[in-house]
């Protein structure tokens, strides 16, 4: 009944790692990350959750905690590659940072304080990567990371309440595009209720053409029109 803890490498020690195809043991590099995270507004330390996922497939590698009282974070990352970080904390907005380490970076250590924006009741969200076919409400599989932050935020604060608004561009039939946008919300909140958030917290509204951020332009600049958002009811 012997208990180890394994306090993992140290700066500059190399992961040791067995080469399956030669039956040997290759050093790997370490890469080591710390930081704080902060409220973007006081700049005091939060008690926050990082957790860390390697793209292009998203695969769950490590997730660590702050100290409440420095917001300090530290952790190691056992390969080159793109990391995603989700960084998440009750009454803050889900953030996601991107963590590319290459050769360069073996046994060094990489500093990166991260901001979290405090929640606020009315507060509107822009869903800056949610993606449909044209003239199609289905979601592309690539907003799924995009909606799994909004996943993670309702459930880091289970009182919150949420409309989730689609808007369209000015071109085309005004109601065929009320109808589009009133579909694509419902997609939207359908894949967080596959996700275990409760349908009643979550409210739609299709707005169609009623309200473009850019009313006159090109098709290139009129683009950003096409979007989905969502607010904050109470908390």
């Amino acid at each position: 009944k012997v208990h180890i803890t394994n306090p993992g490498p140290t700066k500059n020690e190399p992961i040791l790692k067995r080469d399956s195809t030669t039956n040997t043991v290759v050093a790997q590099p370490a890469f080591f990350i710390k930081g704080k995270v902060l409220d973007s507004k006081t700049n005091k330390p939060i008690a926050a959750k990082l957790e860390y996922r390697l793209s292009p497939k998203m695969i769950a590698v490590d997730s660590t905690m702050t100290f409440g009282n420095t917001g300090s974070y530290k952790t190691t990352l056992p390969s080159i590659g793109i990391y995603n970080c989700i960084v998440s904390a009750p009454g803050y907005l889900v953030t996601q940072e991107l963590i590319t380490l290459t050769d360069e970076n073996g046994n060094n250590t990489i500093e990166k304080n991260i901001f979290l924006t405090p929640i606020v009741k009315g507060d509107l969200v822009r869903l800056n990567n949610v993606y449909f076919e044209m003239s199609q409400y289905e979601l592309l599989t690539a907003s799924y990371d995009e909606l799994d932050k909004l996943v993670i935020l309702m459930q880091e604060n289970p009182t919150i309440n949420i409309i989730v608004e689609g808007h369209t561009d000015i071109v085309g039939d005004k109601q065929a595009n009320i109808d589009l946008s009133k579909n694509r919300v419902i997609s939207v909140k359908n894949y967080l209720v596959k996700k275990g958030i409760e349908s009643a917290r979550i409210e739609t509204k299709g707005w169609g053409s009623a309200k473009p951020l850019v009313p006159t332009g090109t098709d290139d600049q009129r683009k950003v029109n096409r979007r989905v958002e969502f607010r904050i009811l109470n908390l």
